[in-house]
Parts: structure tokens; sequence; C-alpha cells
């Protein structure tokens, strides 16, 4: 476990700071999910991919935050960090799309992985993802961007 959680902290981190758009959350999300990672270590297949499962528990980590912090606080979603209001950001547009798209945009360009390995993590449809990064790149104005396919 000590491995793991080493070689995903970063990983996780990313995540869960273009995600969650929450900096104080960040370690909090790692550690329920590397909770979740050990709990679920037995039941995890022999042949399933670390970074899938270990990405799709951090997805639904994250899911199952922002829909507790939604219901008790709304204006908790979408803040942004102090850091993010005082320049001005590129990737300022992450912050005002819905979570699903963060995630899947974060998924393709920052951890690289493969439109079936999104669904897979998501526990959604390849043309699910599909749609998502399409309307995620329209809002955006990067109509022109690609995901790898596999």
């Amino acid at each position: 476990m000590d491995t793991l959680y080493f070689l995903y902290f970063a990983r996780l981190a990313n995540f869960f700071l273009h995600v969650t758009a929450h900096a104080h959350l960040v370690e909090e999300l790692i550690n329920d999910t590397m909770f979740k990672v050990w709990l679920e270590g037995p039941t995890i297949g022999a042949n399933a991919s670390a970074s899938v499962t270990i990405m799709g528990l951090a997805y639904t980590c994250a899911r199952k935050r922002l829909a507790e912090a939604s219901r008790s606080r709304p204006h908790l979603q979408r803040a942004r960090p102090a850091a993010h209001r005082v320049r001005s950001n590129p990737l300022d547009f992450l912050f005002k799309l819905p979570v699903k798209e963060r995630a899947v945009l974060n998924l393709v360009y920052a951890g690289g992985h493969s439109r079936g390995e999104i669904a897979e993590i998501m526990h959604i449809s390849c043309k699910c993802v599909d749609e998502l990064l399409c309307d995620a790149r329209l809002r955006c104005g990067f109509a022109k961007l690609h995901v790898r396919h596999i």
C-alpha cells in the first residue's frame, strides 16, 4: 500500500485538484481513495489495470464528495481556489465546466487515458466519453483536440 500511495499520490492530487477545484480536499480525497483500494484489493481481478482501477475509485470518491457538498453547500461545487481568482489562468475555463466534463478532460489530457479506459473509470459508455469531450471542447473553443482511441 505504501508503494501504491507514493506512486499515485501526484496523479491523484492533480486529478482531484482539477475536478474539485478545492485544494483543501485533495489530501482527504487521496486518503479516501487509497482506503478504498485497500478495502477492495482482494476483489480486484489479477488482469485489471491498477491505473484504471485506482482512477475509477478516485472518480467515485470525487463524485460522492461533490454530491454531498452540493446538497449541503451548493456554492462549494464550482468555487475556485484563491490563487485562480487573483491571476488570469489560461485553464480558467475548467472551473466553469460541469464535473463530468472536467474529469474527462483531466483523464484524457493530464492522465493520458484512452476513451475505453475513461469509460471504464467513469462507468459510462465510450459514446458518452466522446459526447462529454465534444461538449467540453465546444464550450472551451478547442474543437480540434483529439483523444487516443483503442
